[in-house]
């Protein structure tokens, strides 16, 4: 048997199963939104068998991505890809809605859009593998799109893609923005699209991850053993700031002079594209992926070019730069002799945050440059890209742009997650947790295992 032919049959059994999950409750003559989620918001299954085993039928999944295991059972380690592009193993990994474990990420954003005061509407998730290219999570987003309207023209004799809108939170929005390149006739697979902080000429954090790993996880396996993980998954690395080429052709457009590129180096001050081969000496170790570095810097320019009109249209972008610590420029160090993640921190300095951002998106790599300035929406408060698209001043205006088309006349929403009643737990008693968990100290029965507010920081922090 083909791994790869099991694995795109097994994700698309996975697409149907989720879309017959709401199908017997679809209104006809309503609006439907289909929720992206940003990376890492995806829950990842992975089949109980490996590949060549894996009978006609149901497979059986375990979560990997994520649910207690994360603790006990080192479901981290086993989010790797080899080098022929299989999941670890040769197991197959399938992604399933938003992650779910207690509760539900993304729950502000159902809440809204299935609470029926604020209207009638339809509400499905497009879960994808965000580990992997952004080119076949846009494929498969096209293979949804297919699979659900062919179920309700089925049941109910009518396409529901018309009055559908593409709701994306972060790299949600670059599956979106490179399923449109795919399509000859992308208008007629959505009413609208609308992202939320999403990255289109990238976040200065995900680097980082090569260098640190990605907190929770590096404090329960180390940073060296995490960051070597981050290596292996090709679709994280077009989350980088903007490759040197495509900011030559496009910084005046995002309002910089030639001389602004985000990332320097911190002696020189001269421009250091982290997708250039020239600098894969400032990389640590051998696990950070040449071809993978490639193939990102040709999404990231597929990515930046312009947008039809007739699409840019139908495209808004809602952005923060309310917190004003974001960085927006980085200095980029030479890797000390000995460099090891685990005791040395990722050699970067701030060396601007002007403009802003939301901790994660500067303000100026969250709209196209090719949307419109009037279906571009800068928020009054929300400012964590974390929880920003379940924040209700966020929704409101999703809302008005749903049902009319345009931001304008909004409903003043509150600066808070929409309907939450469970607020994160502090970072410092997370960290003790796990610090504990990692030491042995904890087990299946101690009862923070289950604390939803917990969970809902590491969601936070993963969803980062």
């Amino acid at each position: 048997m083909d791994y790869d032919l099991i694995r795109y049959n097994t994700i698309r059994n996975s697409m149907r199963a989720s879309i017959r999950s709401v199908l017997y409750t679809f209104k006809s003559g309503v609006k439907t939104i289909i929720l992206l989620p940003g990376g890492m918001g995806s829950q990842l299954n992975r089949s109980k068998q490996v590949f060549n085993e894996i009978p006609p039928g149901l497979v059986e999944v375990d979560p990997i991505w994520m649910d207690v295991g994360i603790l006990f059972h080192g479901d981290a380690l086993k989010l790797e890809i080899d080098q022929e592009g299989r999941d670890m193993g040769a197991y197959i990994v399938i992604p399933d809605g938003p992650l779910r474990y207690l509760i539900k990420a993304y729950d502000g954003t159902e809440k809204f859009f299935t609470d029926r005061e604020n209207g009638d509407y339809n509400y499905l998730v497009f879960g994808y593998d965000w580990r992997r290219p952004l080119a076949e999570s846009a494929a498969f987003l096209e293979e949804f799109l297919n699979l659900f309207r062919q179920a309700v023209f089925d049941r109910h004799h009518v396409d529901p893609l018309p009055q559908t809108t593409l709701l994306c939170h972060s790299q949600g929005g670059l599956v979106a923005r490179v399923f449109i390149e795919r399509r000859s006739d992308p208008r007629s697979w959505f009413e609208r699209i609308i992202t939320v902080a999403t990255p289109f000429y990238g976040t200065w954090s995900h680097q980082r991850r090569y260098y640190i790993g990605q907190t929770p996880l590096s404090q329960l396996h180390g940073a060296r053993k995490i960051a070597q993980i981050t290596g292996t998954l090709p679709g994280p690395y077009s989350l980088m700031f903007i490759d040197k080429e495509t900011f030559d052709i496009y910084h005046s457009q995002l309002d910089f002079a030639a001389d602004e590129y985000p990332m320097v180096d911190f002696k020189t001050n001269e421009p250091k594209d982290p997708y250039s081969h020239a600098n894969l000496n400032r990389y640590p170790g051998d696990w950070v992926n040449p071809r993978y570095l490639e193939n990102a810097r040709q999404i990231r320019q597929l990515i930046a070019r312009p947008i039809p009109d007739t699409i840019g249209r139908l495209s808004f972008n809602i952005r923060s730069s309310k917190d004003k610590n974001t960085p927006t420029q980085q200095a980029w160090k030479e890797l000390p002799t000995g460099f090891d993640p685990d005791k040395h921190p990722a050699p970067f300095k701030t060396l601007s945050t002007e403009g802003g951002g939301d901790g994660t998106v500067p303000f100026w790599s969250a709209r196209h440059a090719s949307t419109p300035l009037a279906n571009t929406i800068d928020l009054e408060n929300a400012k964590d890209h974390a929880t920003i698209a379940e924040n209700e001043e966020v929704l409101q205006i999703v809302k008005q742009i749903v049902d009319t088309g345009s931001p304008d006349g909004a409903k003043k929403g509150k600066n808070s997650i929409y309907g939450e009643k469970i607020k994160p737990a502090k970072p410092r008693v997370v960290k003790d947790f796990l610090n504990e968990v990692q030491a042995g100290r904890v087990n299946r029965n101690d009862q923070r295992v289950y604390d939803e507010t917990i969970w809902r920081r590491i969601y936070n922090e993963v969803k980062r």
